[in-house]
């Protein structure tokens, strides 16, 4: 059985839980609104248009991959084998260059093992007591450097944190 690290309660994630309910991709725009939400500090400005319209979908698992070594350690793309990574690799410890996943509340079936599904992804930056600081890519909008439960309602209630050897050295 997984240990998950249990998200508290943000005053900002009911504001983004707003603005992710009125965005779409015809509405792209109302992501900029996450600029003025408390916590959320701003690190890489993005194009809504161009990040929503690319293929890949610029979200927050390509920015993931390619803001890492994922390709020279041998993580090839990231439908199959970083999302497989991320989902068969046990939780451990918060600790800075893991990967935080946040976890809904539904579940699948992935191997024969049963998992959360993943709703969201970043890098832990930072971790100071019981504060963990995370850069994300939300969707098709902007990178952000935010505490960990600074994010909406909808990513569910809990996080692992995952270790990949050589995933994060020297980026």
């Amino acid at each position: 059985m997984q240990i998950f690290y249990m998200l508290r309660s943000h005053p900002s994630r009911k504001k983004l839980e707003e603005i992710h309910n009125k965005t779409s991709i015809m509405h792209m725009g109302s992501l900029s609104e996450m600029r003025s939400v408390a916590d959320m500090r701003l690190v890489e400005p993005r194009s809504y248009a161009e990040d929503a319209s690319s293929m890949p979908y610029k979200e927050c698992w390509w920015y993931l991959f390619e803001n890492s070594n994922a390709r020279r350690i041998g993580i090839g793309d990231i439908d199959y084998k970083l999302k497989e990574e991320v989902w068969m690799r046990p939780s451990i410890e918060p600790k800075p260059d893991t990967i935080a996943a946040y976890l809904g509340e539904d579940t699948g079936v992935y191997k024969g093992v049963k998992h959360r599904i993943i709703m969201h992804v970043g890098r832990v930056l930072e971790v100071k007591f019981d504060a963990i600081t995370v850069r994300s890519k939300f969707g098709a909008g902007d990178v952000f450097e935010h505490p960990i439960e600074c994010v909406p309602l909808f990513y569910g209630r809990y996080a692992k944190f995952v270790d990949i050897p050589g995933f994060f050295d020297e980026y």
